[in-house]
């Protein structure tokens, strides 16, 4: 027989039947811990400004001239501490020994933990500490880019090496280095970018935030999705990416071979739009 208790997540008053968090907020919960490395890797992008966003506070388009993301980087630094006390807090309720070696794989592996989530005392706290610093961190990247990082700079205009970064906006035929100022073709530096990455393994998350720059019309979450539908089903396989000694680095987060799903990106957004 079921024992009536109430959820203990902030803001729910549900009935969770013995448990510390009801079966909604589990479920809710779980989706959020599965988006958790997708939400790491988007916020390591905004701490790296690859993406630059447009001082809100003021109405100039000006950007903060800062090297990286001090509110993202402070936000990342909530978000994983919150993760890894939790799986601290379940591991030693239970005497495992969990063996993820990065926050990512922390995350993924609390989600296959969340029945013993539910049952501990402290449950509540763990989802609504965890699911705060996620909708932080959602405001964070979901703003409206202004620059998208296209790659290095290989010279300035004197033909000294530079080092600057090729930034570039959506639907502009140029691109310009942020350092010394050098303007490339858009469709040039779009086309030496898809050689250097052809064979390189990527995330999902950073497939997506390249699409956008490549032409798709899909937004980058409908890329990363759909990315990980064709994974699910068996259509693109993941690639271990291995150290100097042959050991695979980061198990628990899925690479892929950027060119071969971006060919299949390209046919599937043609699919769509002559739909």
């Amino acid at each position: 027989m079921s024992v009536f208790t109430i959820c203990e997540v902030h803001s729910c008053d549900r009935p969770s039947d013995g448990w510390f968090v009801c079966p909604t907020c589990a479920t809710t919960f779980t989706q959020t811990l599965a988006e958790t490395p997708w939400m790491l890797d988007e916020l390591d992008t905004v701490i790296a400004q690859q993406t630059r966003y447009v001082d809100q506070s003021s109405g100039k388009s000006a950007e903060t001239p800062m090297m990286f993301d001090v509110k993202a980087s402070e936000t990342r630094g909530s978000l994983v501490n919150e993760i890894e006390t939790a799986a601290r807090m379940i591991a030693e309720a239970n005497q495992w020994a969990p063996k993820y070696k990065t926050p990512a794989g922390c995350a993924i592996w609390l989600e296959r933990s969340i029945s013993a989530i539910r049952l501990h005392p402290a449950g509540g706290d763990m989802v609504s500490g965890i699911s705060a610093w996620f909708a932080a961190s959602m405001w964070l990247i979901d703003r409206p880019a202004q620059r998208q990082f296209l790659g290095d700079c290989a010279v300035d205009p004197d033909g000294q090496a530079c080092g600057g970064r090729i930034y570039g906006k959506a639907g502009k035929p140029e691109a310009r280095c942020d350092t010394c100022g050098g303007i490339y073709r858009a469709d040039q530096v779009r086309e030496r970018l898809l050689k250097d990455l052809d064979d390189r393994l990527c995330t999902p998350s950073e497939i997506a935030h390249l699409s956008t720059y490549l032409g798709l019309s899909a937004n980058r979450e409908q890329v990363r999705k759909r990315i990980n539908q064709w994974a699910s089903r068996g259509r693109i396989a993941a690639n271990a990416q291995r150290d100097e000694n042959g050991d695979e680095l980061d198990p628990d987060v899925k690479r892929y071979k950027f060119g071969k799903v971006y060919e299949m990106l390209c046919q599937d957004d043609t699919t769509r739009r002559s739909a």
